[in-house]
């Protein structure tokens, strides 16, 4: 009876404490969550205008490492998305994002040095990922620690990113490798400089 009384408490706390988690979430975003969104640590989050979350998406921020989720505005989530900062990591996403089903963003790392000692005793190590503007990040991506998206980029489906990745670049593959550019961004700035130097050079000389 006593086995039977302490799990009946301890499902009844887990839904107690989930109801109370959506309405804090929706008193500070007016946003209703689906039952199967998980949201840990609502203080550590921050999100901007026109954000869309599908169920069975996750968003962690625990732990007392300044650790931090910035989601800015009309950002998308499709299903099944974590996005953990626990262990000391940040994660920011921007403007215009749209995150497929599956991807994972995890901005920590287990720390394994110590061969004497087990990994899961090592604690973490703590990192950045950060998504620029207008990126796209298809299904199935996971994103590691210390990575930086550029603007305007693609991620395809089933990539591993270990690297940063340029503005206006779509990336492919394990790791997730550059294959094409959609905007020259720096060699038309290049030119534009050229231009212009060889304006100021001509008007200078006599």
């Amino acid at each position: 009876m006593k086995v039977f009384l302490s799990f009946f408490y301890l499902i009844f706390r887990t839904k107690i404490s989930k109801i109370l988690n959506r309405l804090k979430f929706y008193r500070k975003y007016k946003i209703f969550l689906h039952e199967t969104i998980i949201i840990r640590n609502i203080e550590n989050i921050k999100i901007g205008k026109n954000f869309q979350i599908s169920p069975y998406c996750s968003l962690f921020a625990e732990g007392n490492n300044n650790e931090k989720i910035i989601i800015k505005d009309n950002v998308a989530l499709n299903y099944n998305v974590m996005i953990n900062a626990n262990d000391k990591g940040q994660i920011q996403i921007g403007n215009d994002v749209i995150i497929g089903p599956n991807v994972v963003l995890r901005s920590s790392n287990h720390i394994y040095k110590d061969t004497n000692k087990s990994i899961r005793y090592q604690s973490h190590e703590g990192g950045k990922i950060n998504l620029e503007d207008d990126v796209w990040i298809g299904s199935n991506v996971t994103i590691l620690p210390n990575i930086n998206i550029g603007k305007g980029s693609i991620i395809g489906a089933g990539s591993v990113v270990t690297k940063n990745i340029p503005e206006y670049s779509v990336a492919v593959g394990v790791p997730a490798t550059v294959i094409k550019k959609r905007k020259w961004v720096k060699k038309i700035q290049n030119v534009k400089f050229a231009v212009k130097k060889i304006i100021f050079i001509l008007k200078n000389t006599k």
